[in-house]
């Protein structure tokens, strides 16, 4: 058996067959967002540096505070995107639904909920105000202001593959509430 220190939690990142593990955040999006982000706030904290070591006078020391500013401010937004996975682990033998979160490898449990407070598997869409796309998201519903989301896309398809599985894994009706109907389709 194997022995975990306190406060630590170990926390299933792959499907099996008794566990379904959906990521949340920390996809492709985020690394193609973030890694070039990091590589040019590396870039301007390099030009400060170059700037500062290589010339005189006020000019560049005002320009080379300016890189590190702008460099710093965009390590700072990309480090956290690139670094941080948020997921969602179904476990039918332990009867828990996991919303867990990993940063620079460490997992932190962010909730742990009991499978058999769910009614149903539901999917819906949602478009701000001024934006020209849908975000179709995929939940566990409780019947009440409870939730669970295991994704948010913006494919149609992948949502539906998504609610689909959670569904005949879980063995719960999938609620699709994106029409004018509320259709139920037992799994």
């Amino acid at each position: 058996m194997l022995k975990v220190p306190p406060g630590i939690m170990l926390i299933q990142e792959q499907s099996s067959e008794s566990a379904r593990v959906y990521k949340t955040r920390g996809d492709a999006l985020s690394m193609i967002i973030g890694i070039p982000f990091v590589g040019l706030g590396l870039l301007s904290v390099c030009i400060a540096v170059v700037v500062l070591f290589r010339m005189s006078g006020p000019i560049s020391v005002g320009v080379a505070a300016m890189a590190f500013i702008v460099g710093f401010f965009m390590l700072s937004i990309a480090v956290p995107a690139v670094s941080t996975t948020e997921g969602v682990t179904l476990d039918r033998l332990q009867g828990t639904a996991t919303q867990w979160r990993k940063i620079f490898g460490r997992y932190t449990a962010l909730g742990v909920h009991p499978l058999n407070e769910f009614r149903s598997v539901e999917i819906y869409s949602h478009r701000k105000p001024g934006s020209h796309y849908y975000v179709y998201y995929v939940r566990l519903a409780a019947g009440g202001p409870k939730e669970v989301v295991l994704c948010a896309q913006t494919l149609i398809d992948r949502a539906r593959d998504t609610a689909r599985d959670a569904s005949e894994f879980l063995s719960l009706p999938l609620e699709d509430k994106m029409g004018s109907h509320d259709p139920v389709l037992e799994p």
